[in-house]
């Protein structure tokens, strides 16, 4: 990420006036634009041309909830109540009451772009005009000329904040100038970073493919640099590239390439080496060895394990029971299942003929498991035509919507994962750009990863640049349904750099969340390994934020806020148990709502809506009436909340 100086200052016009925010220096310089500022929360789908509802406006201000390690992004929005000229922001340190700064450095201002909906995507909530998607790096809107809102339009600046491993736990409060027609306004800075590592490498895996041929539609480069650029910024958002930035056609590097990557990735694909026997399609078994070979190398010197994070989708055999090629993907899923094995048995030979030491045997021991459980992700929901030869399944992101549905995948024994292409729409998890509810639905893919046991997700173009049918150029800033499928933003999470001059690709909305998807991910599993050493189950203590977010796979709608204040129950759910040691141990339903119990230490205060739960040897317990509920159960002690 691009680092930027302590004060930065990006010199555009703009013109504000809200009776929110106290001028500050300056004046006005001769702008005649004039604004309402607010702020929604990053999930909140805003149209440049709506007429946002004053439910939906929060007061003025950049809000930050996190952990150490992880990046958040705010954003504040600027309704035009006249022609604005120019704007700009200015991002100043931040500082906590115990004196501890938090730098600008780790702060970065995006200026919104909004894309055109013509034809709203079929079966989806959202409708016309343009909607927020790209995300342009502030200087490069004031370099274009693009800092200017039209009268009646709502314009919104994004900030993200990236927190370092090693920042001190504490709220750091702070203003960021926003200058409109030379009229400067304090946008107040709150950021509550909490006592909690998230890694910086994620632990949800997927597998986000970029086709260098789309490349050149948009970057007019399909270099491997430029490929490198583009998986680079995939690994920047926590999503991993479908292969390496290599040449596929050169095994040693491709090894080169895993050795590099490996501590920064989840996981990686190996090229896919196939062969023809008739009208079906069979493993190359040495055609893949040639890359396990040249990696096992690597493993043997460093005495690592490069192969376990191994997981592989095979194209060839993609949705075979909507494509009618069910005969076809049997007979591939059975000769990878058999070439696996055999596989393995060369990974083993190549240990014994080596005169390894002792560490090293056991190490490539390990690998050779790893091969022989090579995960295969194929794209088709669980089938009693495939039952019998498909291991890792790999169905749309509505899957896993029952009981019924979870247990047939649970049953074949094999990590699964989910994917988008064009479908399922709302109210199921989506990268479509106009479904008012996609960026809270595709973050929600990280809880029900976590709390349905999938293990990745697989997306089929990130960079659909050059359109679908038919395969021309497209100004990609512009045209939001590439597919000719009335499904916009469908094949692409990525905008090209090269028209901005950025030698590079340019983010979006979707990746975000996406990313925050990945994060909320990581801290739930960090929960519940906090649980688990104490011997207690954490899903006690999430069911009813789950169940607030989601039911099956179906995001429930305008859950913005309770998705923010979900993640922020989480952080204080790690910290009760770190902290506090305090623990719910049991989640029961009853006839009118929710039945908790918990551990406490004795002497702790445990308050629900302000009021003292009483311990009786160091357990405590409270109801939940669905039925009289008016608003959140707010479980606190100290100074950590839960909302329920």
């Amino acid at each position: 990420m691009k680092r930027i100086a302590k004060t930065m200052v990006f010199v555009l016009s703009a013109i504000i006036s809200t009776s929110s925010f106290v001028a500050c220096g300056g004046g006005n310089k001769g702008g005649k634009g004039e604004v309402e500022i607010f702020s929604t929360y990053m999930t909140q789908v805003v149209k440049s041309e709506e007429e946002v509802k004053a439910s939906d406006k929060l007061e003025a201000g950049f809000n930050y909830v996190c952990g150490k390690g992880e990046a958040e992004t705010a954003q504040v929005i600027m309704f035009a109540k006249t022609d604005v000229s120019d704007y700009s922001i200015e991002l100043s340190d931040l500082k906590s009451a115990a004196g501890d700064t938090f730098s600008a450095d780790n702060l970065e201002a995006f200026n919104q772009k909004y894309i055109n909906v013509i034809t709203p995507t079929k079966g989806e909530s959202g409708d016309y005009g343009y909607f927020p998607d790209a995300i342009l790096p502030f200087e490069k809107a004031v370099e274009y000329k693009e800092n200017k809102i039209k009268k009646g339009n709502n314009q919104a600046v994004l900030v993200q904040a990236t927190v370092p491993v090693n920042q001190p736990a504490g709220t750091y409060n702070g203003n960021f100038k926003l200058s409109v027609d030379g009229k400067d306004h304090n946008i107040p800075v709150s950021m509550k970073i909490y006592d909690v590592d998230v890694p910086t490498t994620t632990s949800l895996e997927s597998l986000y493919i970029v086709s260098r041929y789309e490349l050149t539609g948009g970057e007019g480069d399909d270099s491997l640099a430029m490929m490198e650029k583009y998986y680079e910024k995939l690994l920047e958002y926590k999503c991993m590239g479908y292969l390496l930035p290599v040449s596929q056609a050169d095994p040693t590097g491709y090894a080169q390439a895993v050795r590099k990557y490996y501590d920064r990735i989840a996981n990686y694909a190996i090229p896919y080496c196939y062969k023809t026997s008739g009208s079906n399609y069979l493993l190359d078994v040495e055609g893949t060895w040639e890359y396990i070979y040249q990696i096992l190398k690597f493993s043997a010197e460093d005495n690592k394990q490069y192969l376990d994070k191994v997981r592989n989708y095979y194209g060839v055999v993609d949705e075979p029971i909507s494509n009618g090629t069910v005969d076809k993907c049997n007979t591939f899923c059975d000769s990878y299942n058999q070439g696996i094995i055999e596989l393995g048995k060369k990974v083993r030979e190549f240990a014994k003929e080596g005169g390894y030491p002792e560490e090293t045997l056991l190490v490539l021991e390990a690998e050779a498991k790893s091969v022989e459980t090579m995960p295969n992700m194929i794209t088709a929901h669980y089938h009693d035509l495939i039952k019998d030869h498909v291991v890792n399944y790999c169905p749309t992101f509505n899957s896993f919507d029952t009981e019924v549905e979870r247990d047939e995948y649970a049953s074949v024994n094999g990590i699964d994962w989910y994917y988008g292409c064009t479908s399922p729409r709302n109210p199921y998890a989506t990268f479509h750009i106009d479904d008012h509810n996609h960026l809270a639905s595709t973050q929600l893919l990280g809880w029900t990863s976590n709390e349905y046991d999938v293990s990745g997700t697989l997306y089929w173009e990130t960079v659909l640049y050059r359109g679908y049918t038919p395969h021309v150029g497209y100004d990609c800033y512009e045209v939001a349904d590439r597919t000719s499928l009335a499904s916009n933003g469908e094949g692409y999470l990525l905008y090209p750099g090269a028209p901005y001059g950025i030698d590079g690709p340019v983010a979006s909305l979707r990746l975000i969340s996406a990313r925050d998807g990945c994060d909320d991910y990581d801290t739930l599993r960090l929960l519940e390994a906090l649980y688990a050493d104490k011997g207690y189950d954490a899903q006690n203590a999430l069911k009813i934020i789950y169940r607030n977010l989601y039911t099956g796979t179906k995001c429930l709608n305008d859950n913005h806020e309770t998705l923010y204040k979900a993640k922020e129950s989480v952080l204080n759910l790690i910290e009760l148990a770190q902290k506090k040691n305090v623990f719910i141990t049991e989640t029961k339903s009853t006839l009118s709502g929710w039945s908790l119990s918990g551990v406490a230490p004795a002497g702790t205060v445990v308050t629900v809506n302000g009021k003292t739960v009483s311990l009786s040897d160091g357990s405590f317990s409270f109801d939940i009436d669905l039925e009289k509920k008016t608003n959140e159960y707010i479980l606190a002690c100290g100074d950590y909340k839960v909302n329920y």
